[in-house]
């Protein structure tokens, strides 16, 4: 290559580094063939106190379900705490936690970052966020009636969203019973107790919707309660309002379910079917073997179940049942 075609390269790599449509382009040759590519370039470094990023942009979408279902409202006219709201509400003060949680806060103090987050505060239009202080001054005021007006507020909101369901997905609601073992560290824990595991824990009751994952009930107990203590009054409750929106409801559990009072909620209902696992017993063993061949038929499980587009089409699954005595 001669001297001159080299100079008109380096020219052209200049005219493509400035064009306007070359935003990232790779910066031109060297003007000077004799130096090193790598020059000492000038770097201008401006650091911005506090900036309008945050990393918790999922929050908007949280936000705007909220707004769209008007929860604030609900939450002020339904939970009255305050006699001045100097500034905040009730709604403020349920959302901060909330969000709190949203964010990844495991305590209180966690809402600070939030509080000095102004990214945070435009993006669910906030003048301020209340201190950990003042969130926890709440919490104090906060009973166990309050707790329940909250759950109707929440149960409100539930069926608002059902409502606006297409008719073809409130065929069928599938109702999932079950506890967990939930540890905490420290024995200052309100309300928490040695669980079966010998921790120091919680043992909450959950109650969920399988088509939507909506938490129905959210139960908190100290750890040495029994998995289903409780569960006849909330499943009750959560049955009645199902019944109103969906055509056929299902409710499942495991052999912790297997309870006379839940057997009893599920019968109250005629839309409600139930299926819990029963723990097998010498009497009851012996009582089915007993029973004629002709007693038992084959079970269809497609057949007996009400169409619904939102389920996955199980597998046929033959059984020999006793037929119902």
């Amino acid at each position: 290559m001669q001297p001159h075609d080299t100079a008109k390269r380096c020219r052209r790599q200049r005219r493509k580094a400035s064009s306007p449509s070359q935003g990232t382009a790779p910066l031109p040759w060297p003007d000077d063939l004799g130096r090193p590519v790598f020059r000492n370039r000038r770097v201008r470094v401006r650091v911005q106190p506090r900036g309008q990023v945050t990393s918790y942009g999922g929050l908007a979408l949280a936000h705007a379900l909220v707004q769209r279902l008007d929860l604030p409202r609900a939450i002020d006219r339904g939970v009255p705490i305050f006699k001045l709201h100097l500034p905040y509400h009730e709604s403020d003060h349920v959302l901060t936690h909330t969000y709190n949680l949203f964010a990844g806060g495991d305590c209180i103090e966690d809402i600070a970052s939030l509080q000095g987050s102004a990214a945070f505060q435009r993006l669910v239009g906030a003048c301020r966020v209340p201190d950990p202080t003042t969130a926890g001054d709440f919490l104090r005021r906060f009973t166990a009636p309050h707790l329940d007006l909250l759950q109707k507020v929440f149960d409100g909101a539930h069926e608002k969203v059902w409502r606006a369901l297409p008719r073809k997905r409130r065929r069928l609601a599938t109702v999932d019973l079950d506890s967990t073992i939930k540890e905490v560290y420290g024995e200052c824990k309100e309300g928490a107790d040695f669980s079966y595991t010998g921790k120091w824990s919680y043992h909450p009751l959950l109650i969920s919707l399988q088509e939507t994952n909506e938490c129905l009930r959210l139960i908190n107990r100290p750890g040495n309660r029994p998995s289903m203590e409780g569960a006849d009054v909330a499943l009750a409750e959560v049955l009645e309002r199902l019944v109103r929106h969906f055509e056929a409801v299902q409710v499942r559990g495991d052999s912790a379910c297997y309870d006379e009072q839940l057997i009893r909620a599920c019968e109250a209902q005629s839309q409600v079917r139930f299926a819990f696992v029963m723990k097998s017993c010498v009497g009851l063993v012996a009582r089915a073997e007993a029973l004629p061949p002709e007693a038992w038929h084959r079970f269809d499980w497609e057949s007996s179940r009400p169409s619904s587009s939102m389920c996955s089409k199980p597998a046929m699954v033959t059984a020999r049942t006793a037929a119902a005595n």
